[in-house]
């Protein structure tokens, strides 16, 4: 690749991207070819008990498919910390709808594109019966199991009947819940009602469902008409008569045609934005990890996500600082609206980050190590204590949100709120030597082999930008920053000891690394270093982490090889990083975690930040493409939003195109030759370094 001026005279050129190629099992529905070849659909005739079976979910519901078990977000059972450590409430799941009739052939996909797990049943006179599993993006509260028959080819038969079986939930008591009341109404409508076992709140909270009565029926189904079994959910955190509204959501929904049609459609508008690639295996690993964090997340969402989304109970379904360092940073300039929501989960739980702080004998906020619904520490041991980075991956989280929107109302309110808590925090924990060096002792960093060290340089830098952004945070909302912010920000050391960062301070090499720490500083967290440390940092510490390290790891030290021009480790990382995708559903594995969101959001950063060198900064959106993945000529990225601006930019060996998908017009800057020009439609370039920035200012937010 080489760099030069923009080529600013060609205009309205398209780039037409190399077809992707999958293998096409034979067996597969041919209906179902399109969207497989399109990486959007992951096929299975196989024994679903013997797989790593995908999810369903819509920000408020989730399962994993056949796992019998529904969670709701927000309601776990159990106490929180010191008395316990409460865990996602597993609600039996209503839906387990079965066939009766004898079958030749069962056919089993995830399509991501709808948000829809499929099994297509072959029966004896070779028409076919459809279940579409999914979690009702519209209508939040409802999952459903559609049945939809068709007659066998040149069969003239226009509808059939068709034998099924549903489940009940039963009243008495579970793991998660005290003993449940059921109620069937007239209409054949079940509902459950049951507190949780035990709450991190003063009473219970209580989880409703309103299904289809349980029980054996023979439905008769029209060629084509999906026949909808619903399941309705509803919770005391969000409603004052859960059952009551759980059957009104149920009556509601019920009566609705085309659900599937509904649902399908608020997919594809999530889907306008995204990533292609006419790499295959990158393409499937981009789309069924975006449908995974997108199925853990609505713009309504209140309880930010866990490393197992709404799918499972992995680490008791906790809030971690994996919400901030793996997932916000995904889809941050895809969905900033959904980055929001896990930043507000923060701010709606200050308190019983302020009851940690106090407890501790600090100021300020400490947000929990490991949290659930009410914001509490959830953690038990050293880690709730030691764990304090967690509180610089906030502030960082918040930074960038503001960078992309520029939303001063928002800072106002609910950034510098959180950020300036933060800072406080940080003052108070941080103790100063006879030389004025601030001193953050007695930290766990990221690296989980190390334990109660100093100087974590990790932490540290966590520590110092917060303080840094607090002070930039107040001026910008016309507050009066505590001087003392940034005097202490510059004092805390971020040691460089023969051209490389040690993890901490007295850090010997003496043991292996179990996950990623240093390797973090360059990306997500953009620490300014020169290239010498940066390559350094990469190439010791890559041969001091376990092989067995989580795919995060490997996806952050290709990036960073990437940023060093080190493609020969770039191309093995990536692979890498791709080995804990499971087939056939594309599902991420991280030891028992199925569909771990974190490895999810690693695998989107590293596709959205790593070949297109795209950064987040305060003035500017870098974009510096080096070079293509293996095996990929052509890349893009639809619709990213920056501050008021939506983009599409395409990527092939040799150009860059930038096309402006709304009336925003933006400005380019070539680094490289200093020039600028003003892109209101569609712009061709050639690959050098680019500066974007907005050329009209979006409108001042409103309050939300």
């Amino acid at each position: 690749m080489t760099n030069s001026v923009p080529l600013i005279a060609l205009l309205f050129v398209s780039i037409v991207p190399l077809t992707m190629s999958g293998k096409v099992t034979d067996s597969m529905p041919a209906d179902w070819a399109a969207a497989y070849n399109n990486a959007e659909l992951f096929y299975s005739a196989d024994d679903p008990s013997q797989q790593k079976m995908p999810e369903i979910g819509n920000g408020l519901l989730g399962t994993e498919i056949f796992s019998g078990t529904i969670f709701m977000s927000g309601v776990y059972s159990g106490n929180a910390a010191p008395r316990g450590s409460p865990t996602r409430a597993r609600i039996i799941d209503p839906l387990r709808v079965g066939l009766i009739n004898e079958t030749t052939q069962i056919d089993r996909a995830l399509n991501v594109r709808n948000a829809q797990y499929l099994e297509r049943f072959t029966l004896l006179d070779n028409s076919t019966v459809e279940f579409r599993y999914y979690a009702h993006r519209q209508f939040t509260s409802a999952l459903i199991c559609d049945l939809v028959w068709l007659p066998a080819e040149n069969s003239s038969s226009t509808s059939a009947v068709i034998s099924i079986r549903t489940p009940d939930i039963p009243t008495d008591p579970t793991d998660s819940f005290q003993k449940g009341v059921s109620n069937t109404t007239s209409s054949n409508v079940t509902t459950w009602t049951a507190p949780t076992n035990g709450s991190e709140f003063p009473s219970p909270v209580v989880a409703a469902v309103a299904f289809y009565a349980a029980g054996t029926r023979h439905l008769e189904l029209t060629k084509g008409v999906p026949f909808s079994f619903v399941a309705t959910f509803r919770s005391s955190l969000d409603s004052q008569q859960p059952a009551v509204e759980a059957l009104s959501d149920y009556n509601l929904i019920a009566s609705k045609s085309n659900l599937s049609g509904s649902h399908i459609a608020q997919w594809d508008t999530l889907w306008k934005s995204g990533m292609e690639f006419n790499r295959f295996d990158m393409a499937q690993a981009f789309n069924s990890s975006l449908y995974s964090v997108l199925s853990s997340l609505n713009d309504n969402s209140m309880f930010s996500v866990s490393s197992s989304g709404l799918s499972g109970d992995s680490d008791g379904g906790h809030v971690t600082f994996g919400a901030e360092t793996w997932v916000l940073p995904s889809i941050l300039l895809l969905y900033p609206s959904l980055a929001k929501s896990i930043i507000q989960y923060r701010f709606n739980t200050r308190y019983g980050a302020s009851v940690k702080a106090s407890t501790g004998g600090w100021n300020g906020t400490e947000f929990p190590w490991e949290s659930a619904a009410s914001g509490f520490e959830v953690a038990t041991g050293e880690q709730a204590a030691a764990g304090i980075h967690v509180n610089g991956d906030i502030v960082w989280s918040v930074r960038q949100y503001y960078y992309v929107t520029l939303d001063n109302h928002w800072l106002s309110t609910v950034g510098y709120p959180l950020v300036s808590g933060i800072a406080d925090f940080f003052l108070s924990r941080i103790a100063f030597d006879t030389t004025s060096v601030a001193h953050v002792n007695n930290v766990n960093p990221p690296d989980s082999t190390f334990t109660n060290i100093n100087d974590s340089v990790f932490t540290n830098y966590g520590a110092s930008k917060a303080l840094a952004f607090a002070t930039e945070a107040a001026i910008l909302v016309n507050q009066n920053p505590n001087p003392s912010w940034i005097r202490t920000s510059e004092r805390i050391p971020l040691s460089i000891i023969n051209q490389i960062h040690p993890i901490f301070d007295g850090y010997r090499g003496d043991k292996d690394s179990s996950n990623a720490d240093v390797v973090l500083l360059g990306f997500p967290f953009d620490m300014s270093m020169n290239q010498t440390v940066r390559r350094n940092d990469l190439t010791y510490y890559y041969q001091k982490t376990n092989q067995n390290a989580p795919p995060m790891t490997w996806a952050m030290y290709a990036v960073g090889s990437i940023e060093v021009k080190d493609d020969a480790n770039a191309k093995i990382l990536l692979n890498q990083t791709l080995e804990s995708l499971s087939e056939p559903y594309k599902t991420w594995v991280v030891k028992d975690n199925i569909n771990n969101l974190h490895a999810a959001g690693s695998w989107l950063q590293l596709s959205m930040f790593g070949n297109t060198g795209i950064r987040i900064k305060p003035h500017a959106l870098f974009i510096n493409p080096v070079t293509m993945p293996e095996g990929c000529t052509y890349s893009r990225i639809r619709n990213l939003s920056f501050r008021g601006a939506v983009v599409s930019l395409t990527f092939t060996p040799d150009s860059m195109m930038l096309v402006v998908e709304n009336s925003v017009a933006v400005s380019l800057t070539d680094i490289v030759s200093g020039k600028t020009i003003v892109i209101t439609s569609t712009q061709l370039l050639s690959i050098s370094k680019y500066e974007l920035t907005v050329q009209v200012d979006p409108l001042p937010s409103t309050p939300q």
